[in-house]
């Protein structure tokens, strides 16, 4: 267990305050009656006594309502959580005799359950990655004409759709950050698929989470969603929150409202940390380079 830092960039769209003046996240799985000590997270070297005396510790439940002091320093997990709904805190280190706020940390507490599903998740993806050999190179760049991507494959007549890819459309979710470019593959043989995210100029984006990424179950093939969901999807959210991202799932009821799809996520990430870094590794961005 440790504080990170932000590593990813920060979306200016987003004008709420806890996400734009907060750095350091901390991912955590949750245990009965545990708690987690917030002053030993501290680095307190140079700290004089006035300091130690007077820092403390406020939090919110979901960075919402009243700001309640810490006691000890010490912050409960509380009740139990759901999979992929974390409990989250939003806490500020303050001194009780100045008008100023120290640092700022977001504490994201997890189901047992989200941990055990991805790491599950991982441990079947990791047997074989051969699939992934089998997907086609995305194209280095697109022309983006205005606001609008121009497709690399326009078909031939009305019925002749014969590329590989199927057209860019433009895209705003906070699960591919700032990516404003989407195309994906049509399915090839076993239902996997290639996803790829372009920038604004029509570049291929190659640094996550940004970046597409290899797909098990294209969204694509017949009554995909729900596996696509279940493969691709989830384990990646449930990666974002055990890495400390303070983030929650935002989904579009399909087929009559019978599949749950995550669309998005409530705010941008702010760090890619090791359960991320291990889901990119099984879904990897470039598996057959690009084109």
């Amino acid at each position: 267990m440790a504080v990170c830092r932000m590593g990813i960039e920060y979306r200016p769209s987003h004008a709420e305050e806890q996400y734009q003046k907060t750095e350091h996240c901390l991912g955590i799985v949750w245990g009965n009656g545990g708690s987690t000590n917030l002053f030993n997270l501290l680095c307190t070297d140079g700290f004089t006594d006035d300091i130690r005396t007077n820092l403390y510790f406020t939090s919110q439940v979901n960075a919402k309502g009243a700001k309640a002091e810490v006691a000890n320093h010490t912050l409960p997990f509380g009740a139990k959580p759901k999979d992929m709904d974390p409990r989250i805190f939003h806490v500020e280190l303050r001194h009780r005799e100045r008008e100023e706020i120290f640092d700022r940390l977001w504490v994201v507490i997890n189901a047992p359950e989200t941990h055990a599903n991805y790491t599950n998740r991982v441990a079947i993806n990791s047997t074989n990655m051969a699939w992934t050999l089998t997907l086609p190179p995305p194209f280095a760049s697109i022309i983006v004409n205005g606001n609008t991507p121009v497709d690399p494959e326009p078909p031939i007549g009305f019925w002749n759709d014969s590329g590989v890819w199927h057209k860019p459309e433009p895209k705003n979710t906070y699960l591919h950050h700032n990516a404003p470019f989407e195309m994906r593959s049509k399915p090839v043989t076993g239902g996997h698929g290639h996803q790829a995210m372009y920038d604004t100029n029509g570049l291929l984006i190659e640094t996550t989470i940004a970046a597409g990424t290899a797909d098990f179950v294209s969204p694509d093939g017949p009554n995909s969603a729900r596996r696509h969901r279940n493969f691709d999807v989830y384990p990646y959210i449930r990666a974002l929150q055990l890495d400390g991202n303070p983030v929650r799932s935002v989904s579009a009821a399909i087929g009559l409202g019978v599949v749950d799809a995550p669309t998005n996520l409530d705010r941008p990430c702010i760090y890619q940390g090791d359960y991320t870094d291990s889901y990119i590794e099984r879904r990897p961005v470039l598996p057959t380079g690009k084109r």
